[in-house]
């Protein structure tokens, strides 16, 4: 299975075979493996978070990136996640406490989480393009910044990547292991998707939200490269997206900090 995949696979794996279930369980323990390396959005954020925080760190999987912030940042962590193995590997990497949370459904616990542990930023890194009940999710963090001087720190893919523009001219949507076509995503964003869609709820919810994109991460994978006219077609793609102003067609993911303003 290719772990480098950034946008569509050259199969689709929305379906996973059964020789390769053990490795899709998985995917998200990068325990043994894991590097804050440049480019990538662990960087962007581990370089904007302030000395000794607090961290509630929703999706944490198996604790990969919170153990980086204790050891780096002497940061207090918490996490939450769905996989009970990942959390209890995130409390092996020194983690302060886990709560093993469904998102989509424990909106309540969730609220009394963030209550109890009043951090000082909650990381949803590659979070809310998973979830089923995300208005409900986002709203809930949201309304908890608003009483507090908390910092959302979010990521999402950018589903604009030329990868997927040329791809989908090919006829080609091919689900990754990993990746902007993650098997397991279920919203798909561009930046101006994501900053209208935190304004509605804004608006709609009264709440004054600043939304400032503070890194983004860059590629220029494309499956294809083998076709014909691979070169001359996406020169052509590249034109048109400077052509309506469109600086992020090599972006992979956008990083944003959400305050609330009182």
């Amino acid at each position: 299975m290719d772990y480098t995949i950034i946008g569509n696979s050259p199969v689709n794996y929305l379906y996973i075979p059964e020789r390769l279930r053990e490795v899709e369980k998985r995917k998200y323990h990068q325990k043994d493996t894991f590097q804050v390396l440049p480019n990538t959005t662990f960087y962007i954020v581990s370089n904007y978070l302030k000395e000794s925080p607090v961290v509630l760190d929703v999706g944490c999987s198996s604790g990969y990136f919170g153990k980086v912030l204790i050891e780096n940042l002497n940061a207090r962590v918490y996490g939450i996640d769905v996989d009970e193995e990942g959390l209890v590997l995130a409390k092996e990497s020194g983690y302060s406490e886990v709560y093993r949370l469904d998102l989509d459904v424990e909106t309540e616990l969730f609220t009394s989480v963030l209550h109890e542990i009043s951090p000082q930023y909650v990381l949803c890194l590659d979070v809310v393009e998973h979830l089923k009940n995300v208005n409900s999710f986002m709203k809930t963090i949201f309304h908890f910044l608003k009483n507090s001087s908390a910092e959302l720190i979010l990521s999402i893919p950018n589903i604009g990547h030329i990868d997927i523009i040329y791809n989908l001219l090919r006829g080609k949507f091919n689900y990754s292991l990993l990746g902007i076509l993650d098997n397991t995503h279920l919203r798909f964003f561009t930046r101006g998707s994501f900053e209208e869609w935190v304004k509605f709820i804004s608006e709609d919810e009264d709440l004054n939200l600043q939304v400032e994109l503070i890194g983004k991460t860059k590629a220029q994978f494309c499956l294809g490269e083998g076709d014909k006219n691979f070169k001359k077609d996406t020169l052509r793609l590249q034109h048109i997206a400077k052509k309506f102003g469109n600086e992020d067609i090599f972006t992979v993911q956008f990083v944003f900090s959400i305050k609330c303003i009182r």
